[in-house]
């Protein structure tokens, strides 16, 4: 599925106030925050609201981010980062998820009850110790919560600025647990259907997401299962400028 190239605008990150101008290329939490900021990026045809960050538990719960669309469809997205290898495979932890799937973790219900576990927890977060959080001070423990939240929620502590102005406001209003009830809701109406997977590769390369042979071998094998039109690869980078972050994705051209 190709993909007109999508930007987005954003202030850097912590750590690096004064860099240079040029590339940044992100840590796989980043890459998942930039896309809890704007799901759109990844050209989607429906509107997406993530649940979860899986943090662990690659097995039952592969990939870095689980969200649920405005058609019911679950949308797996894993992040490989371009670290010198321009060919990667980021589908590899989705084929034997789906050739030997727990399809019971794809319910409405299985999603919801360890969506609304995390949402609780992210509640917490934004009552007590966003208010805390500072650029001077990282945070010292896990605080769990509906986005990704391994060590020490590093990428929302880095990335502060787009948690306080884009994120939490609608997590904090109710809007984001209005539509992901929605979608929930439309998941039960058309019965679980199977995920939509999507590759991220994160590259400071401007051409097309290349894929290893492994990587291509995996893309065919989750078309031949759920359909080519529900497997997806995309590629993202950040392009710093004087003041701003320019956020850019796109597909095989």
């Amino acid at each position: 599925m190709a993909l007109p190239q999508r930007f987005a605008l954003c202030l850097p990150p912590i750590g690096h106030p004064n860099r240079a101008e040029g590339h940044v290329l992100p840590s796989e939490e980043s890459a998942s925050l930039w896309l809890w900021a704007w799901p759109r990026l990844l050209g989607w045809r429906h509107s997406i609201n993530w649940l979860f960050s899986p943090v662990t538990g690659k097995d039952k719960y592969p990939g870095d981010l689980w969200g649920i669309d405005s058609r019911g469809n679950l949308v797996l997205v894993e992040t490989k980062i371009d670290r010198d290898r321009p060919k990667l495979d980021p589908f590899e932890d989705f084929v034997p998820f789906c050739k030997f799937p727990r399809a019971e973790l794809w319910t409405a219900a299985s999603l919801e009850a360890r969506w609304l576990r995390l949402l609780k927890k992210e509640m917490v977060f934004l009552e007590s110790e966003l208010s805390q959080m500072t650029p001077q001070t990282e945070l010292d423990a896990t605080y769990p919560g509906v986005v990704p939240y391994s060590r020490h929620r590093d990428a929302v502590w880095r990335w502060q600025h787009l948690y306080r102005t884009r994120i939490a406001p609608a997590i904090a209003d109710g809007r984001y647990e209005r539509a992901v009830r929605r979608g929930l809701r439309c998941r039960r109406a058309v019965g679980n259907p199977k995920p939509v997977f999507i590759g991220l590769v994160a590259s400071i390369r401007v051409g097309s997401p290349e894929l290893s042979s492994s990587g291509q071998r995996s893309m065919r094998i989750l078309q031949s299962t759920v359909g080519s039109e529900r497997v997806l690869l995309r590629g993202i980078r950040g392009s710093q400028g004087p003041k701003m972050l320019r956020i850019q994705c796109w597909g095989p051209l």
